[in-house]
């Protein structure tokens, strides 16, 4: 039986998370979405390759609690520093006895006397499943603008990636370094709200939805530690807004979703209190409701790939 099953896009929902699939895929091996063997329901912070990471904030404790939702396999790590933002690694094909947990933080922060710039220097805590302890990086990378990762992680190509207003942190597990991508979508001072990142075919994909277009932007590596962005397509929401009689679609209320499958292109337009996922085709140019979520609110959405791979043990 492979271990893989299935792909798709989860959130949480008011009564648990939330499964959606491509319109043509069956979902194989979903879980109970309500994850009761976790006890009280924690948030969801990240996904990687059929493990989820919530955070569980019971009274003076912190904890990651990791888990296979197909097998119900479950293993709680201490947080000691109360991180929020996460990453992590797993790699079921190539390394499936042995995951890592990283949470990006600022290490200090700089004003330039010159030009008044500010930077901030991120390190990064790092817990691994052969040791059962947590270290601090030697890593460390310098950012010269005023801001944050978000919460939601990628893992494509052997990288870690959190998006940041303006850059994008990566961090490469297997040799212990770190940096910085600009985004390929120049902006003039102003913070992008309409971006999401993804993973496609194990590589970094960038959508963002501007004053015209939709845009997905893939990340091609030319070196070890250089990389290009490759415009992969270029949506005229002009195209989007015609096909859209009958539909409850508003320019100024479209919010991109992870670019994950090829030839799909997902968006979110929120109406009210509630909200509408649509698919278009890229190749046909076919316009489709595809999912409306069972409430409307800014929740980040991850991929989940269900396995049958087992949660591998902790050593130490």
């Amino acid at each position: 039986m492979s271990l893989e099953a299935s792909s798709t896009i989860m959130y949480r929902g008011i009564n648990g998370l939330v499964f959606f699939s491509r319109a043509n895929q069956g979902l194989i091996n979903i879980p109970e979405p309500r994850l009761n063997f976790i006890g009280r329901y924690p948030d969801l912070a990240a996904s990687t390759n059929g493990i989820i990471c919530c955070i569980s904030m019971p009274v003076m404790k912190f904890t990651f609690q990791l888990c296979n939702p197909v097998s119900k396999d479950l293993v709680a790590i201490s947080n000691p520093n109360r991180r929020l933002n996460i990453g992590l690694v797993f790699d079921p094909l190539n390394s499936p006895s042995h995951y890592m947990v990283v949470c990006p933080h600022t290490i200090s922060g700089f004003m330039s006397s010159c030009d008044e710039t500010f930077s901030q220097v991120y390190g990064f805590e790092v817990f691994s499943s052969r040791t059962g302890l947590w270290r601090e990086s030697n890593a460390a990378v310098r950012i010269f603008n005023h801001s944050y990762p978000m919460k939601r992680s990628v893992f494509a190509g052997g990288k870690l990636y959190w998006r940041m207003p303006v850059d994008i942190l990566w961090f490469d597990h297997k040799i212990d370094y770190a940096g910085h991508l600009r985004s390929p979508v120049k902006e003039k001072g102003e913070m992008r709200s309409h971006v999401e990142i993804g993973e496609c075919r194990g590589e970094l994909s960038y959508t963002t939805i501007t004053n015209t277009d939709i845009e997905i932007w893939i990340v091609k590596a030319k070196k070890e530690f250089e990389f290009d962005w490759v415009k992969k397509y270029n949506i005229r929401l002009a195209d989007i807004l015609e096909k859209s009689e009958g539909l409850v679609i508003r320019r100024d209320e479209m919010r991109p979703l992870p670019f994950e499958w090829e030839g799909m292109v997902l968006f979110l337009v929120k109406a009210k209190r509630n909200g509408y996922i649509y698919t278009y085709y890229v190749k046909t140019g076919e316009l489709k409701l595809f999912y409306k979520p069972e409430e409307m609110k800014v929740v980040p959405y991850f991929s989940y790939r269900s396995s049958l791979a087992p949660l591998p043990k902790l050593c130490g």
